[in-house]
C-alpha cells in the first residue's frame, strides 16, 4: 500500500494550468482501462483511450518522479500522465501485484537512461575560447553603454512613461548585445498611471538599471561574490557544468512548493527545497517545459546532492539522487516569523538587485490589516502579503491559529507559496 498524492502535488508537478483542466477531464475510471497502482517498484499505470483506435499507453514511476506516454505530447509530465495521477489520488486505482508488461519494460530500461545522462553530463566540454570571451564582454559592454545613455536621456528630459515601443527597442537592442538579464528588466519596466506614486516606482527602475550597469564596467574589482551576482543579472551564462562542480550539499531536502511564473516566455519554474539539517532554502529553477529526468512533488522529500550556483545564493542544481522521494511526515525546518526582516536584509545585502528570496516561517500569524489586506505579524510589526487568488485559503488552513508558511519575499511583500497545516503541507 502506497499513499496517494494529493490533487494539490499533482496539480504542483504540471507545466501549466491548462495541463491540469485537460487531466480533470480524463480523469474519470470508465476513461481508464488496466489502470493499477503497486509499491513495489512504485508505480501507476493505465491505458487511456484517445481519439485513434489504439489506448495512449501511461505509466508513472513515483520513485521519481518520472513519467512516460504513447501520447504525442511534448509536454512532461501529459494530461494523461496528471489524469491517471489524478485518478488515483481519488482512489479510484486498484492495487496491482506488479506492474503491466509496458510498466514493466519501461522501468527496466531507466536505469541504462540514467547512466548514459550521467555519462553526458560528465564527459568534459570545451570551454569558450579567450578570443570568443573578449567578444563577448565587448558586446556587452558597448549594449551597457547604450543603455546608460538611455537611461540618462530619460532623466533629463522629464519624468514621463516611456513609450512601449521605446521599451521593446532598447530591450532588443540589448539582446543583440547579449544582455538577455538587462534586457529582461527594462521589458519589466511597467507605469501604472493611475497609481499617484508611479513616478517614483519608474525612477527606481531606473536607478536599479544604472547602478548595475556601473557594477559591470567594475565587476572586476568589487568585493567577494558581488561581481559574479552583476555578471548574472546583465546576463552572462553560467554553465551546469560549472555549478555541478561546486561542492554538493547532501541533505534530506523537503519539497516544500512549485511556482510557475506564466507572465515569462517562456514559462519559468521554481522548485523550493529545504534542508532538513542544514536549514537552507534552495531552488531549482527551469525555463521552459519541465523536462528534467527528475521532477519533484510538494509535500515529498528527497536525500539528494544540491550543488549551489556560485553566483545566486538561492539557487542550486540537482545532483545524485541517493533515495527516491517519500512523503513529509515532520513539519519542514523554519525560521521564527520575527526573523523574517533580518533574512530579507541579509538577501539584499548579497544580492541588491534581488527579486525574491524562498523563505520558511514557523509562528506566523497571517491576519487581515485596517485596510482590509492581509498581513504577517512578525511581533510588534507586519509586513504585507502579496494577495492572490489562494490568500484566503492559506487563511482557512491556519484558522487564526500561528502556522508554518513557505513563500517569497519580496520588496513588495510575502509571496505565498504553501502552509503546513500542522499534519502535511497544503498547496494551491
Amino acid at each position: 500500500m502506497i499513499t496517494p498524492w494529493t490533487a494539490e502535488q499533482v496539480a504542483a508537478v504540471a507545466t501549466d494550468a491548462a495541463s491540469v483542466a485537460a487531466a480533470r477531464r480524463l480523469a474519470a475510471p470508465q476513461t481508464w482501462d488496466r489502470a493499477g497502482v503497486c509499491a513495489e517498484p512504485a508505480v501507476v499505470f493505465g491505458e487511456c483511450q484517445g481519439s485513434g483506435k489504439t489506448p495512449y499507453v501511461t505509466v508513472v514511476d513515483l520513485a521519481g518522479p518520472a513519467w512516460t506516454c504513447t501520447c504525442p505530447s511534448r509536454k512532461l509530465p501529459c494530461k494523461h500522465a496528471l489524469a491517471l495521477l489524478l485518478l488515483w489520488s481519488a482512489g479510484s486505482v486498484p492495487d496491482a501485484p506488479e506492474p503491466s508488461p509496458a510498466a514493466g519494460a519501461w522501468l527496466d530500461k531507466r536505469p541504462a537512461r540514467a547512466e548514459r545522462s550521467v555519462q553526458r553530463a560528465a564527459a568534459p566540454r570545451r570551454p569558450p575560447s579567450p578570443a570568443t570571451v573578449a567578444r563577448r564582454t565587448e558586446r556587452i559592454t558597448g549594449g551597457v553603454d547604450d543603455l546608460t545613455a538611455w537611461l540618462e536621456d530619460q532623466v533629463a528630459r522629464g519624468v514621463a512613461a516611456p513609450a512601449r515601443d521605446e521599451i521593446r527597442r532598447t530591450a532588443a537592442r540589448l539582446v543583440d548585445a547579449q544582455a538577455p538579464g538587462l534586457a529582461a528588466r527594462v521589458r519589466d519596466i511597467h507605469v501604472v498611471t493611475r497609481d499617484p506614486a508611479w513616478p517614483g516606482t519608474l525612477l527606481e527602475s531606473y536607478g536599479l538599471l544604472h547602478i548595475v550597469a556601473d557594477a559591470y564596467r567594475r565587476a572586476d574589482t568589487l568585493p567577494g561574490d558581488l561581481g559574479a551576482v552583476v555578471r548574472r543579472h546583465v546576463g552572462e551564462p553560467t554553465r551546469t557544468d560549472d555549478v555541478l562542480a561546486q561542492p554538493p550539499l547532501r541533505d534530506v531536502w523537503d519539497v516544500l512548493a512549485i511556482h510557475t511564473d506564466e507572465t515569462r516566455r517562456p514559462a519559468v519554474h521554481r522548485t523550493h527545497l529545504r534542508g532538513r539539517t542544514c536549514g537552507r532554502s534552495l531552488v531549482l529553477v527551469e525555463v521552459g517545459p519541465r523536462t528534467a529526468g527528475v521532477q519533484l512533488a510538494p509535500g515529498t522529500s528527497i536525500d539528494a546532492d544540491l550543488h549551489p550556483h556560485p553566483a545566486d545564493r538561492d539557487r542550486a542544481v540537482l545532483g545524485t539522487v541517493h533515495r527516491p522521494a517519500a512523503p513529509i511526515d515532520e513539519p519542514p525546518h523554519a525560521d521564527p516569523a520575527h526573523a523574517l526582516t533580518q533574512l530579507w536584509t541579509a538577501a539584499v545585502t548579497a544580492d541588491p538587485w534581488i527579486e525574491r528570496h524562498p523563505v520558511v516561517l514557523s509562528g506566523a500569524d497571517l491576519r487581515r490589516d485596517s485596510d482590509g489586506g492581509w498581513v504577517v505579524d512578525l511581533g510588534g510589526d507586519a509586513v504585507a502579503v502579496v494577495e492572490s487568488s489562494t490568500t484566503a485559503a492559506y487563511a482557512a488552513v491556519a484558522g487564526g491559529r500561528p502556522a508554518t508558511l513557505v513563500g517569497d519575499c519580496t520588496p513588495h511583500g510575502l509571496e505565498l507559496r504553501s502552509i503546513w497545516d500542522g499534519r502535511r503541507l497544503v498547496t494551491p
